[in-house]
């Protein structure tokens, strides 16, 4: 018979952690550091680079996970300082309409790419002093911290090669843990790296060609049309068929958006065009509802009226279908990978995309993944120069402000 070990953390099955529909059953536990250091690529979403990540701790309720970029190394002791009071800000500020966590711990994992071999200053002993002293004056002690190399990892507190190994551990027990594996399982994955995570689905030249030409045939009749306009509501049914999840489409006998005519996908990119219909499209994938809805409308959930605005800034008292923003996801992924053309179109597709990458980007802000959100902007930046819904949102990421949705996905315990 197996010993039992005692539970390092544990997280309930609406952690991200889960994977992003919140597939998982029961609650998750983390019984070494090899397993805690393989949950974060899973709650962010990619393996990073160059990067702080950290977790904060509030006894043995965690909150949120925050990826920042590495300082230079070596860098002086008054950016030091900065990075550090940064760090405490972000650990300290609360969610608009949830209840703030009061870190009292955290953990910290540098992902340098870089492997460490011995017990000299790897260039950022003095980020780790300004990092330990302005945690501990914000009541924050550092339960831990890692080194995550290229092939090897260590802990970055201790420089004793007889107890800690200057060779380090090979990174295979991160990426293979027995963590990493279940949540594998139950249908978490990541990306190898931030670009990997934001790059289109591949179309095949025949796809391209028959979704360019499904986005031409239905732009003139759904460019300028609005709510209440026959060909408004057909729109949205076209998106709310495509957004059926799996399960969903088996039990109404609907093709599967996979099998659906590509020149079909082409009509739904069509329909981003139009801001109201995008707007509404936005609403039928998180909220089931139809009919006129937009940013400036109310809509109905629960039996009770709800402002569209207050929705998409993450509204407490709401819980998302994550199944169906998954499948919105998979089918924007789609519609992203189609190549603008040279002639007359290419500025309406260009603008459809936009409107696409931005909804990726809204989605992945909904999950606390600031940084693929920030690259889903800066392509709308690219594919049209200015597009207002990427500018507002970019405006809000710039702020700081997180999702109180990303948060409650949230619960992993420590002891």
């Amino acid at each position: 018979m197996e010993e039992e070990k005692s539970s390092l953390f544990s997280a309930g099955s609406g952690d991200p952690a889960t994977g992003s529909s919140g597939r998982g059953v029961g609650t998750l536990s983390i019984n070494s550091p090899e397993d805690l250091l393989g949950y974060l690529p899973h709650a962010l979403g990619y393996w990073p680079e160059c990067s702080l990540m950290v977790l904060g701790l509030k006894g043995k309720q965690a909150g949120a996970s925050l990826r920042l970029d590495l300082p230079d190394r070596h860098g002086s002791e008054e950016e030091c300082l900065h990075y550090a009071s940064q760090l405490v800000a972000c650990l300290t500020s609360s969610v608009p309409g949830s209840e703030a966590i009061a870190v009292d711990g955290v953990v910290l994992a540098l992902f340098t790419g870089l492997d460490w071999r011995d017990g000299e200053d790897p260039g950022y002993d003095r980020l780790m002093t300004c990092l330990l002293g302005e945690l501990d004056i914000a009541g924050m002690s550092v339960r831990e911290a890692w080194w995550i190399g290229q092939t090897s990892w260590r802990n970055y507190l201790c420089r004793d090669g007889v107890c800690c190994s200057f060779v380090g551990r090979p990174l295979t027990e991160i990426r293979e843990s027995q963590l990493s594996i279940e949540l594998i399982y139950r249908g978490s994955m990541y990306c190898p790296d931030l670009s990997t995570a934001v790059q289109p689905a591949e179309l095949s030249e025949q796809r391209q060609q028959d979704l360019l030409r499904g986005f031409r045939e239905a732009l003139p009749r759904l460019r300028n049309i609005q709510p209440g306009d026959k060909a408004f509501d057909a729109a949205l049914e076209s998106w709310w068929a495509a957004l059926l999840t799996e399960t969903e489409q088996q039990s109404k006998k609907v093709q599967l958006a996979e099998q659906q005519s590509t020149e079909q996908l082409g009509t739904l990119l069509a329909a981003l065009h139009n801001i109201l219909l995008r707007d509404a499209v936005l609403m039928l994938a998180l909220t089931g509802a139809t009919g006129q809805i937009g940013l400036s409308d109310e809509t109905e959930y629960r039996s009770r009226s709800v402002d569209a605005a207050s929705l998409i800034l993450g509204d407490p008292d709401f819980s998302p279908d994550w199944k169906r923003l998954d499948r919105f996801k998979t089918l924007l992924m789609t519609l992203i990978g189609v190549n603008a053309p040279s002639g007359l179109p290419r500025k309406d597709l260009l603008r459809a995309k936009a409107a696409a990458l931005s909804l990726l980007a809204w989605l992945e802000w909904c999950k606390g993944r600031g940084s693929t959100a920030g690259a889903f902007l800066k392509e709308a930046e690219i594919a049209l120069p200015g597009y207002r819904l990427a500018e507002l949102l970019g405006d809000m990421l710039a702020s700081g402000l997180r999702c109180p949705w990303a948060q409650n996905r949230s619960s992993p315990e420590c002891s």
